[in-house]
């Protein structure tokens, strides 16, 4: 038997098939268009423009003063004529609440332990409030001294306007001179701080020097006519405010404050008669 010596070819193994994926790339998005807006309608009402803010301008320091004359004392010391006024707006009810506030709060705790959140409390307004018209101490300070000068003021402003007489404006300034005397005896503000009232009055004298000469101008004139002389007007004014200060400083024991203040300027005057004379 013959044997068949035909080689049998081998197979090859099936070649590995390569991968032949690729990445997708992700077709690029459409752009949106705008949206269009629609034209108004006619007759319709066109959409108001947004407001812009506009910067704050820095407050004006406001003070409850009304006197074309005023006189404006900070704590410095300085006397200017023809200060800033205060409003007499609506917010006038406010300055007086702080005002009366502060001086309250001078009278219990001193200057010194004043404090601003206080004044706040007591008066009934916000921080803000307070900062809109007495943006420092000082400030506030100053406008309680400009109360008290406006109310002197306005007392010898109604007496000029309402007599005419020289007995009645010597007698209206001593009335209001010893009003003023009991309004201090009852406050604790001179007990608390007297540096601070001695102060005040210290740098005003010169000034209430001047509105008392002024209202007392009918009595003087008539003084001059009667005696043939001159008469130092603003010394013998100043004398009677520094006696009424004294006694405010240094009451008398028998209380009688209009009693002594009458005979002292009695004195006063005659005291000018018999220089002018000569006697």
């Amino acid at each position: 038997m013959s044997l068949d010596t035909t080689k049998t070819p081998r197979r090859r193994p099936p070649a590995a098939k390569t991968s032949t994926t690729t990445k997708k790339t992700s077709p690029a998005k459409k752009a949106v268009p705008a949206k269009k807006v629609a034209p108004a309608r006619k007759g319709a009402a066109a959409t108001p423009p947004v407001a812009q803010k506009r910067p704050v301008a820095a407050r004006e320091k406001v003070l409850p003063v009304e006197n074309s004359e005023a006189v404006v004392a900070g704590s410095s010391g300085r006397l200017r004529r023809n200060g800033p006024r205060m409003r007499s707006s609506g917010p006038e009810q406010s300055v007086e609440r702080i005002l009366a506030a502060t001086f309250d709060a001078i009278s219990r705790h001193g200057l010194l332990r004043l404090s601003l959140s206080d004044v706040c409390r007591a008066a009934g307004v916000a921080r803000g409030t307070l900062y809109r018209y007495f943006p420092t101490k000082e400030d506030l300070l100053d406008g309680l001294g400009a109360r008290t000068r406006e109310r002197f003021e306005s007392a010898l402003r109604d007496l000029r306007a309402s007599t005419d007489t020289p007995d009645e404006r010597l007698e209206g300034v001593l009335r209001i001179l010893i009003e003023q005397e009991e309004e201090a005896a009852g406050d604790r503000m001179l007990q608390i701080e007297p540096l601070f009232v001695l102060d005040f009055f210290g740098r005003l004298l010169p000034y209430y020097s001047e509105l008392v000469a002024a209202t007392l101008e009918p009595f003087f004139d008539q003084v001059e006519r009667q005696f043939d002389m001159k008469i130092d007007r603003l010394l013998m004014s100043e004398v009677l405010l520094r006696v009424r200060l004294s006694l405010i400083l240094m009451p008398p024991q028998d209380n009688l404050f209009g009693t002594r203040l009458r005979a002292a300027w009695n004195a006063t005057v005659e005291r000018q008669i018999k220089r002018s004379s000569g006697r």
